[in-house]
């Protein structure tokens, strides 16, 4: 291996070397000029989004996610109107059941409450478990609005409309089932 010695700090390096390894000073001009456009090049990349995702298209930048149909958007996040208003049916239709079930549950226990009022007279009883039924229903909406942009894909997959008027079956023959129909 053939050797010089660095201008600079005297030091022995080999013979195809740009930059010393010992004082870091490029050892001639065209070098230095060369690592300068590169490092420029690699900040220019880093500060152009798009550039960015040409450049390596597995990598999605901090607070953006890709979409399943190929898009790159900012990520949601705050609250989700259509997952508060749809609740159990918006879960289902990204994949997610388990307030489905939840709901589904708790629809058997109280429409069957509900319904044996007729048989034991107690009225004021079947009430007061369908209006603590509503209000926790009502706050698990607010609660599925709040998590849904963290706990779903949301735009990162497709919504199964499918699976939403499944879960919307599902509802309505556990309520037919509470009611003993």
């Amino acid at each position: 291996m053939e050797t010089k010695f660095c201008q600079f700090c005297g030091e022995t390096i080999n013979k195809d070397a740009i930059k010393c390894r010992y004082c870091g000073s490029f050892l001639n001009e065209e070098a230095k000029n060369q690592a300068r456009e590169q490092m420029n090049n690699q900040k220019n990349m880093a500060n152009n989004f798009p550039h960015q995702n040409q450049a390596n298209n597995n990598e999605i930048p901090l607070g953006f996610i890709k979409t399943w149909d190929g898009e790159i958007i900012p990520k949601p996040h705050g609250f989700n109107f259509l997952a508060f208003l749809f609740g159990p049916l918006y879960y289902v239709g990204y994949g997610n059941a388990i307030y489905l079930i939840i709901i589904a549950i708790g629809n058997l226990f109280v429409f069957h409450l509900v319904n044996s009022w007729k048989y034991t007279g107690d009225l004021i009883f079947s009430v007061s478990i369908f209006i603590i039924y509503t209000v926790i229903i009502f706050l698990l909406q607010i609660i599925m609005g709040v998590t849904a942009n963290n706990q779903l894909p949301v735009k990162a997959a497709q919504f199964s409309l499918g699976s939403a008027f499944g879960g919307i079956i599902v509802l309505i023959v556990t309520i037919f089932i509470g009611y003993g129909i």
